[in-house]
């Protein structure tokens, strides 16, 4: 049997007021700016841990700076990342990276530390919230392909959506409707923007 319930979601009605300023300080903040294509994406992932829908997320905070060949990500200095990180309330373990300084984030400081040691990938895939059946397709190569998966978005009204992990075959549709659930809470707090 597979469970598709996301055991963590939050209360349905009103937006939380704590949530609501914790949106914000997301939103307005210089860190965990994404790319140009899905400006939000990180900040997205953070705030689905502070609304309690996944256990833990990563998510990376750099800048972009222009150089003679180009430009190139540099990581926000830590300390300012964490300063930023502390008064939302989640546990956190940072560390620099050539992509930025990349955050391990959870409501809980165990899961923190299991995402910052996981070598695995079906394991890091369960902690960061995806269901069991998506992270068992993504070993067993029995995804969803990518087409059928365009389709099955925009027949759910749903095209211009994040697609935050691939579906499977088997379970394409229970495992959109958990897309959907964060989809809908990004979007009551604001944080659903998208270029």
């Amino acid at each position: 049997m597979h469970e598709f319930t996301n055991k963590r979601t939050a209360s349905k009605g009103a937006p939380h007021p704590e949530l609501i300023r914790k949106a914000k300080l997301l939103k307005d903040c210089p860190y965990f700016t994404g790319v140009k294509s899905a400006p939000l994406i990180q900040k997205q992932m953070i705030f689905l841990v502070l609304a309690g829908l996944k256990p833990g997320a990563t998510a990376l905070s750099g800048h972009e700076v222009e150089t003679a060949a180009g430009s190139e990500i540099v990581p926000d200095d830590p300390s300012a990342v964490g300063a930023f990180l502390d008064p939302l309330g989640v546990a956190y373990h940072l560390t620099v990276t050539a992509y930025g300084t990349e955050a391990f984030v959870s409501l809980d400081p165990v899961v923190v530390d299991k995402l910052f040691r996981c070598k695995d990938e079906h394991e890091f895939g369960l902690l960061v919230g995806f269901p069991r059946t998506a992270v068992d397709a993504w070993r067993d190569d029995t995804l969803l392909p990518h087409g059928e998966e365009a389709r099955l978005y925009e027949l759910l009204g749903a095209a211009d959506m994040p697609d935050f992990f691939r579906l499977s075959r088997d379970y394409a549709t229970e495992e959109f409707a958990i897309l959907r659930s964060w989809w809908d809470m990004l979007q009551a707090y604001g944080m659903s923007e998208t270029i």
